[in-house]
Order: C-alpha cells, then structure tokens, then sequence
C-alpha cells in the first residue's frame, strides 16, 4: 500500500502477522485503528509464514490452508 492509496476503497485482512520489521509505525497505527489485530512476533527461529502458521493453530482454526507460491 502506498501512502496515496485509501485504505477505506481496500480490502483490509482481519491480522497482520510477523517481526514486522518493514512496517512501518504509520501503517501500523493506520491498520489497528481500522480493526487489523496486530501480532508481533519477534521469534527469530521461524520465519514470517510459520508464525502465521502457528497463530492458527494458537487459535483453532481448523481450516484448510492453501498455500501459492511459496517457493519464490
């Protein structure tokens, strides 16, 4: 997203999840107040994708997880 797009005309997701060490606390500020939970996790051993793999699990989702291009 950059700055001169509206976050209203967007489709927002329900969490971000990650280090978040390329968000900035603008952004960060701009989600939350529109309702995006935000989780930090600063857990070094896994990478962005299973952190948000293990807040799935953390929080029993028991849907099936279809994942596209995650091999580069």
């Amino acid at each position: 997203i950059s700055s001169g797009e509206g976050l209203e005309t967007i489709n927002l997701p329900k969490v971000v999840i990650g280090d978040l060490d390329s968000l900035s606390n603008y952004w960060i500020d701009q989600l939350s107040t529109r309702g995006v939970e935000i989780v930090k996790d600063e857990d070094d051993s896994i990478n962005d994708f299973e952190k948000a793999l293990k807040y799935l699990y953390s929080h029993n989702y028991n849907w099936q997880v279809v994942v596209y291009g995650a091999l580069g």
